[in-house]
């Protein structure tokens, strides 16, 4: 894997969110959208299109819908938390009106079912999303992103 280097992205022009997460106090209080890109309108279809074939543009593309449509301080990677489960081989069922399914939940017992063999690679595109975003972004607002894990 590449090193990251900063100096290879645009200077942060609107850090309120990360004046936030440090404590420190912003120049107005930042705005960002849980869930924003998979529940504005016209996206909620190409969620679907992502799950049978997750690339690096197109959650790159999703990433920036809300961001240029709306005034908000941060931009959220399109990659749901789900793909992980899908990379390990793990069957998620995206039903229209309903959302996604788990037929066969993780548990400690078929842990040794995953299908772990190559799952890094099968997540590559996110890190490359990560990237062309940021790029895409020319400092505009920050991008965070976000994980699951079971409780």
């Amino acid at each position: 894997m590449t090193a990251i280097n900063q100096e290879d992205f645009p200077i942060l022009k609107n850090d309120r969110i990360l004046k936030v997460i440090k404590g420190e106090k912003p120049d107005k209080l930042p705005i960002w959208v849980m869930r924003q890109a998979g529940r504005i309108s016209g996206i909620q279809k190409i969620a679907y299109i992502f799950r049978d074939m997750p690339n690096t543009e197109l959650a790159c593309e999703v990433t920036l819908m809300p961001i240029e449509r709306f005034d908000l301080d941060a931009a959220i990677i399109f990659s749901d938390i789900l793909v992980v489960r899908q990379a390990l081989g793990l069957e998620v069922e995206m039903k229209e009106s309903v959302g996604p399914v788990i037929k066969d939940p993780v548990t400690i017992e078929n842990l040794k079912n995953l299908n772990s063999e190559g799952a890094a690679n099968r997540l590559n595109y996110v890190g490359k999303a990560i990237t062309l975003t940021r790029k895409k972004l020319n400092g505009k607002v920050p991008l965070i992103g976000f994980s699951g894990a079971p409780v």
